[in-house]
Parts: C-alpha cells; structure tokens; sequence
C-alpha cells in the first residue's frame, strides 16, 4: 500500500486532471524540468518544503499528521499584468476545487489552504508568472501504520 503522502499527492493530482480548469491536462507531479510553451497553462503538484508533521500526542494510539503540498499555477508572461491575472484566476479554480469540504483526499474536509503568492519570471524559452498555493492536509494514522488513513 502506497504512503499516505503519495495517495495525497496523487489525489491532488489526478482531481485537479479532471476539474476542467484553465490548465486542462497539463498537470504535472513533483515535476523537476523546465516546462515548454505548448504546456502552458500547468499546474504544478510537489510536496512543500515543510513536507508532514507529527503530532504523536493523540487518543486511542493515533497520531494527528499534516502534509504539506505545495500547487503552483503557471501561465505564459505574454504581458505582465495579464499574466498576474490570469495565475490568480488559475489559483481561484484550483480552491475551487481542493478547498470545498467535499473534497476527499485524504478524507473529506480535511485540506485546508495556508498561503498563496504570486512569482513573476522563470526560465528556460518562456517568461512565466506563477502563483503559488500551499496547502495543507490532515490525516490520523496508527503509530507503525503511516499508509492507513483515517
């Protein structure tokens, strides 16, 4: 059974794949190469620098774990207030999406979003604005049993 993290991220992942937003399929998993201009608009789904958190302090022998997952909107910097624009709309559609209680990855009501900003710049062949969004997801799990979510 995969970990409890890699079913989040995928989850993500695979939701935001199929929630018809501006980026359509170009949603990419812990992606490390630049991307090119036919992939834009993407959605970026990585675990956040902070990755899980523990707190082992809970009842009945669970432990109370935050992942931390970091999605980053990004669109072509064809001029740069529109492209601003349009990271922020991206960014809109992704809460929609990950933020409603419905959403149950790993359980339902259990995502949450941190913090957003916007990044103008990028490299490679395309000038690119992003924004990005940390999110953060809540799970239990027995101590010796982190791939069981509950």
């Amino acid at each position: 059974m995969p970990a409890v993290t890699q079913t989040i991220l995928e989850g993500v992942r695979d939701a935001l794949k199929a929630g018809a937003t501006d980026a359509g399929l170009n949603v990419f998993l812990d992606r490390s190469d630049r991307l090119t201009r036919g992939e834009l608009p993407a959605l970026l789904v990585q675990e956040a620098p902070e990755g899980e958190t523990v707190d082992p302090q809970t009842v009945d022998g669970l432990e109370a774990r935050t992942y931390g997952v970091l999605i980053t909107c990004v669109v072509a910097d064809a001029a740069a207030e529109d492209a601003a624009k349009r990271g922020r709309a991206l960014g809109l559609q992704v809460e929609q999406l990950i933020g409603v209680p419905t959403f149950a990855i790993p359980k339902h009501n259990r995502a949450r979003i941190a913090g957003s900003r916007i990044f103008l710049g990028g490299e490679g062949e395309v000038p690119m604005v992003g924004r990005e969004q940390l999110w953060r997801f809540t799970y239990y799990t027995r101590r010796g049993a982190p791939d069981l979510a509950r």
